[in-house]
């Protein structure tokens, strides 16, 4: 975990030995949430489009919350990692 992540980086240690993970297993949870938001950056602007920004603003923030809360209560690092992706698509939208 030798890469700078922000604000992220002292939280991957104690997620790492809580749930006995690698270090390659922790990098994952930003590795999935960023390549999951470079996707949905490609498609972003024609949803806002065709649903207004304020809807796909609102819609983004309410599946974030949902998502989160999803990681949160997960108790492995691979379920966290795939919620995590999925609060990469809505952190797109909520930015629209």
């Amino acid at each position: 975990m030798g890469h700078s992540r922000g604000f992220g980086d002292p939280i991957l240690k104690p997620i790492g030995e809580q749930l006995h993970a690698s270090p390659s297993q922790v990098s994952l949870l930003f590795t999935s949430y960023m390549l999951v938001t470079g996707v949905a950056m490609l498609i972003t602007g024609v949803v806002s489009s065709r649903f207004g920004a304020k809807k796909t603003l609102l819609a983004g923030l309410a599946i974030i919350v949902v998502f989160a809360a999803l990681a949160g209560m997960s108790g492995t690092v691979a379920q966290i990692v795939g919620f995590r992706a999925g609060w990469g698509c809505p952190r797109v939208c909520s930015s629209a």
